[in-house]
C-alpha cells in the first residue's frame, strides 16, 4: 500500500507542480498570506505546500484558489533561482480564528488521533506544553507549524 500511495502522491505532484495559486483573502486564512500569490509545489489529499516569495508554506488546500494571469513575478515563476527572502510576518503572530481551530482539531480527527494526542501533536509543533494549549491564544504561525506536522504524520501513515 505505501508504494502505491507514494505512486499516486508523486504523479500528483508531478500534475500540479508549478502551478500559480492564490490565497483566498478571508478567514481562516492568515492576514500574512491573503491575496497573494505563489506557486504549487506538492499537494496531498488535504494540504499543498507553495512557494510564496521563497518561502514554502505548508498549507490547507482550501485555502487556495488557482491564480488569474501572471500576477506573479517573473522570479516567483522560477523558483530554483529565487533566495529564500525574510517572511513577510505580518500577521503570523495574530490569534486564530474559532473556525481554524476546529478545522485543526477535524484534520486531527481525520488521523484517527484521540483528543489527547490531538492536543499533543498540536503542543508540540507550535512548542509549547500541553497542559498550557490554549487556542484563544495559538497564533497563525503556530497553526502553520501544526499544520505541517499533521501532514508529516498523513504522509507516514
Amino acid at each position: 500500500m505505501g508504494s502505491t500511495t507514494s505512486s499516486n502522491l508523486q504523479k500528483r505532484n508531478a500534475s500540479v507542480a508549478g502551478q500559480q495559486v492564490r490565497f483566498l483573502d478571508r478567514d481562516p486564512v492568515p492576514p500574512s498570506l491573503r491575496g497573494r500569490e505563489g506557486w504549487l509545489e506538492q499537494e496531498s489529499h488535504r494540504m499543498a505546500v507553495v512557494r510564496v516569495e521563497g518561502s514554502r508554506r505548508h498549507v490547507p488546500k482550501d485555502w487556495l484558489v488557482p491564480a488569474q494571469g501572471s500576477a506573479a513575478s517573473a522570479a516567483a515563476a522560477s523558483p530554483a533561482l529565487v533566495q529564500p527572502s525574510v517572511v513577510d510576518a505580518e500577521g503570523d503572530d495574530d490569534p486564530i480564528t474559532q473556525q481554524a481551530w476546529y478545522g485543526l482539531l477535524e484534520a486531527c480527527l481525520e488521523l484517527n488521533l484521540s483528543p489527547e494526542e490531538a492536543q499533543e501533536v498540536i503542543a508540540e509543533a507550535a512548542g509549547i506544553p500541553p497542559d498550557e494549549l490554549d487556542p484563544s491564544r495559538l497564533t497563525w504561525r503556530q497553526y502553520l507549524q501544526a499544520i505541517e506536522r499533521l501532514e508529516r504524520l498523513e504522509s507516514t501513515s
